[in-house]
């Protein structure tokens, strides 16, 4: 291994690094990581402080960029030096940045959008986005999935083993696997072997190419604008996919931290970032604090405290003061 002393050095390792691991170089990630060399690049690895973050946020800041751009921005800036800090011990620290607010933007799908939707992409693209509900994994980690991340063991269960150099988060991923998104590997295993995949490295593939899809196409194409227009369906991105799983689980009841773990999301601000409640769900709660006003007697006659809804609250409550304590603990 060269010495490694600039960050342009570092960066460059790890761009190889990460376009092996993904057969490919991911274009964003390139242009990310390029522009913080631009800014960085002949800065030795030992002389990273707070001011750096500052400073860089602060810049961007006047050329107008959005501050989703910017978390973007600075995310890749500060993988790079992770890798130098986590995996090859070349770097003494990394310092923090906290993310900048963004607009909520996206929407949640409900059960009849989404059987539409389903309904009208081309079959591989549906059992994508049918994948991504069920596992709340983004495209890109989708499209790339190999059959060597899958992994089952010796109980006859079937999760996920995704490397962190593959996670946007820089974190390595291991995730249990519903039934559903199990069934939905065994029919892509069976679609395979009736096109002579047999040694097919990824899981979804193209039946005529039988290739992935390019690190560079976007699953939300031509293809996904059309299947969208066709069910009838308001203007929507695959990554709607993604808040549509993490709604779907707080819905269900699903504890926050858990969502995070599932969803492989860096902070519980995100999780609440990617979480839209429907009305419908909300509704149920909307009468918990309510009470009957006797105007004539100028009193209260009676307060519902054995509400069903009320009393399903007070165990959500509590569930999340223990959950709150562990975390603690």
């Amino acid at each position: 291994m060269s010495e490694i002393k600039l960050y342009k050095d570092l960066a460059a390792r790890y761009l190889k690094v990460a376009s092996r691991a993904n057969n490919g170089a991911d274009e964003m990630m390139v242009r990310r990581v390029g522009y913080a060399v631009e800014v960085f690049g002949n800065r030795k690895l030992n002389s990273f402080s707070k001011k750096d973050v500052t400073l860089y946020k602060e810049d961007m800041l006047d050329r107008d960029l959005k501050n989703s751009t910017i978390n973007s921005n600075m995310g890749y800036f500060l993988r790079v030096l992770r890798y130098g800090m986590e995996d090859l011990e070349i770097v003494p620290s990394v310092p923090k940045f906290r993310k900048l607010a963004t607009t909520l933007g996206g929407r949640v799908l409900s059960d009849r959008e989404l059987d539409l939707l389903l309904g009208e992409l081309p079959p591989v693209l549906s059992e994508i986005a049918e994948f991504g509900v069920h596992t709340g994994l983004r495209g890109i980690n989708i499209k790339r999935l190999r059959w060597s991340e899958v992994d089952n063991n010796e109980a006859g269960q079937t999760n996920l083993s995704i490397e962190a150099i593959a996670m946007k988060s820089g974190k390595a991923l291991l995730i249990p696997l519903s039934d559903a998104a199990v069934k939905i590997l065994h029919r892509r295993k069976e679609k395979q072997a009736a096109n002579n995949e047999h040694e097919a490295e990824y899981v979804f593939t193209h039946a005529y190419t039988k290739r992935p899809y390019s690190l560079n196409s976007r699953l939300a194409g031509n293809a996904w604008r059309s299947a969208v227009k066709r069910a009838g369906i308001e203007s929507c991105g695959f990554h709607d996919i993604r808040r549509t799983f993490a709604t779907r689980h707080v819905e269900a009841g699903t504890p926050p931290q858990v969502i995070k773990a599932l969803g492989a999301w860096a902070t519980m601000d995100m999780v609440d970032h990617y979480t839209r409640l429907s009305t419908t769900s909300l509704r149920q709660y909307a009468s918990n604090g309510a009470f009957i006003y006797d105007r004539d007697a100028n009193s209260v006659v009676k307060f519902p405290s054995k509400h069903s809804s009320r009393q399903k609250s007070r165990t959500v409550l509590a569930n999340s003061d223990k959950i709150a304590l562990v975390s603690k603990s």
